[in-house]
């Protein structure tokens, strides 16, 4: 069992003070392992424009239950977590869940998978952070003491906005749009992409030191990754803007 808590002799913001509690609960044979956690913590949040905001007090209630296995060859955690977050009177509810998977599949092959979701609201409203799910898969291969390859495939849910439905002419700033009500309604398409990476020792290079040779595919697949919805000049034209396109790197590493 763990407890803590941190108070304040002087504080100009106004911070809350913090306390904690984590229990940790281990098996005999030390494989097993289940963690929860509580608490209120706070910190101060400096401002975009120094000297000219102020500093704000930030705080986050949270509490998780959390589990990790760790056996041979294969480790396995996942969480769970709900927490709000309060900044400048408003405030965020948070939850959340992750899992990730570590497999040694032969010895020259590891696996790697992670998964991760969070789900924002604030006011009823969808949070500007909310994720409706990201995964990862990573494939390691060692052929040889001098290769490495290496295949990542990430996926994960659009980025949430509000739509602009409409524009108006301010005479001092000019034409400014005009958003739905119905804040964070929309989402930009799902995010794929597949990269590659290549590493060797190139033994026949001349000398003692022998460098490394990457090669490197980005976005292999060439997808389409929506970036951000963007506007027209007089906002009456949505388009999207997009991540970079399959991109090659090669090069040399020296390490002396």
């Amino acid at each position: 069992m763990q407890l803590g808590t941190r108070q304040f002799l002087v504080d100009d913001a106004g911070q809350d003070a913090v306390y904690s509690l984590g229990l940790t609960f281990t098996s005999d044979d030390r494989r097993h392992r289940l963690i929860f956690g509580a608490g209120q913590y706070s910190a101060v949040v400096p401002p975009e424009l120094g000297g000219v905001q102020p500093l704000f007090a930030s705080t986050s209630q949270q509490v998780s239950l959390d589990y990790l296995f760790d056996g041979d060859g294969l480790r396995v955690a996942a969480g769970a977590y709900a927490k709000t977050d309060s900044f400048d009177g408003a405030e965020v509810d948070i939850l959340g869940f992750d899992a990730e998977l570590d497999a040694r599949l032969a010895n020259w092959l590891d696996l790697s998978l992670r998964f991760a979701s969070s789900d924002h609201r604030s006011g009823g409203a969808v949070g500007d952070n909310d994720l409706g799910y990201q995964l990862r898969a990573i494939l390691k291969a060692r052929p040889n003491r001098s290769s490495s390859i290496t295949g990542a495939l990430t996926m994960r849910s659009g980025a949430v906005f509000t739509r602009v439905i409409g524009a108006q002419n301010d005479p001092g700033r000019g034409v400014e749009p005009i958003f739905s009500s119905d804040i964070n309604g929309e989402r930009l398409s799902d995010f794929v992409s597949l990269d590659f990476n290549f590493s060797h020792v190139l033994g026949l290079w001349p000398g003692e030191t022998k460098p490394i040779g990457i090669l490197a595919i980005t976005n292999a697949l060439d997808s389409s990754n929506e970036a951000r919805a963007i506007y027209s000049p007089d906002f009456s034209q949505e388009q999207r803007s997009f991540f970079g396109p399959r991109v090659f790197y090669f090069g040399l590493i020296f390490d002396f």
